[in-house]
């Protein structure tokens, strides 16, 4: 038998996504937000003159560690 439930969700506005736990759904706001501040750029490489980048993501940022925890307690202070 198919039942209807109603259960909790937690949206995170910036992923835009919805996640069961609390915990996931402002980890992924924090996440979301430094990717705004700092967007990802993909690898290019040109044959022609042998340049190659190897591109950008905000976890190369020097202790984007400390940053990603920052994001994260200021969301949880600002959610509770």
């Amino acid at each position: 038998m198919i039942e209807k439930l109603t259960k909790t969700v937690y949206k995170a506005p910036t992923a835009g996504r919805c996640y069961l736990t609390k915990e996931a759904a402002i980890r992924a706001e924090a996440r979301a937000k430094i990717k705004r501040k700092h967007p990802t750029e993909q690898s290019e490489t040109d044959y022609s003159s042998g340049y190659s980048d190897s591109g950008f993501h905000w976890r190369e940022l020097p202790r984007s560690e400390v940053l990603f925890r920052r994001m994260y307690r200021l969301i949880k202070k600002e959610a509770a």
